[in-house]
């Protein structure tokens, strides 16, 4: 941490004031009783606290990043780094104090935008890609790369045409789902729909850093309706997937269990 104490640290971005536009739930996010972990109270944490906190985060980084490279270095030393498929990303970021708020659970970038750096096998060095990517579009990587067959039901589009062309493009769009919540994010807008009914829909070229919520405004309106029918849609697909889970045979083990009990004379083990 002594790194950072006197270390350049941007400044958060935004404000509390900016939440009496957004849900309910972001407005009462950041009370430190809430929980156990939270050892700062957003609602009357000052500067300097907020700026401690961040130094300390960015020295965690600085921990992980000291971990990756002996990772990298022991591969090195037995000849298997330039065939491994190294992927390093992140199951979510933090507000570090971002729009007056603390930890993660809302969909904005500092939030929900992880990093997403693949080295290895076919990936071109240096090369950075645009498109949108979800999670759960690594997982069809791994297979290929394992040379294993992907089961049935997998929702992720593969990696892979991206490290083939950094230039090429996978998804329209991206979600995000979290208690009660959920999100879309296409090329230029992104939205956020609440159980609660209320509602965030940001133009990311206009507002990247998520400022002003213009949902519910008029003009907005037509943009709002296409990226609410675009969550619709994502829930039928989600539904779909679900069933051809369902589909999926048992196990062998479970299998054999099953035949053998459709075999078995019920009314002869009634005492």
């Amino acid at each position: 941490a002594d790194m950072y104490y006197d270390a350049p640290i941007p400044a958060p971005i935004g404000s509390r004031a900016e939440l009496k536009n957004k849900p309910k739930a972001q407005q009462s996010s950041g009370d430190s009783r809430a929980n156990s972990m939270f050892r700062i109270d957003m609602r009357s944490a000052t500067p300097a606290q907020i700026r401690r906190w961040r130094a300390h985060y960015y020295a965690n980084i600085s921990l992980i990043d000291e971990g990756i490279g002996k990772m990298l270095a022991a591969l090195e030393q037995h000849g298997a780094l330039d065939n491994t498929l190294i992927v390093f990303t992140s199951d979510h970021g933090d507000a570090l104090g971002d729009h007056g708020m603390a930890f993660k659970g809302f969909f904005y970038d500092c939030m929900a935008r992880v990093p997403l750096i693949v080295r290895g096998p076919g990936a071109q060095a240096g090369a950075r890609c645009a498109g949108l990517v979800s999670t759960i579009d690594m997982v069809p990587l791994f297979y290929q790369t394992c040379g294993v067959e992907a089961p049935t039901g997998l929702q992720g589009e593969n990696l892979r045409a991206l490290l083939d062309d950094p230039t090429a493009s996978i998804r329209e769009r991206v979600f995000c789902e979290l208690q009660g919540r959920t999100m879309v994010r296409d090329e230029r807008y992104k939205y956020a729909y609440y159980a609660s009914g209320e509602a965030e829909l940001y133009d990311m070229q206009e507002d990247p850093d998520e400022i002003e919520n213009l949902a519910v405004r008029p003009k907005m309106a037509t943009i709002e309706n296409r990226m609410r029918g675009y969550l619709l849609e994502h829930e039928f697909d989600n539904q779909r997937s679900l069933a051809e889970r369902r589909a999926v045979p048992h196990h062998p083990y479970r299998a054999a269990l099953e035949e053998e009990y459709a075999r078995t004379d019920l009314s002869k083990q009634i005492d």
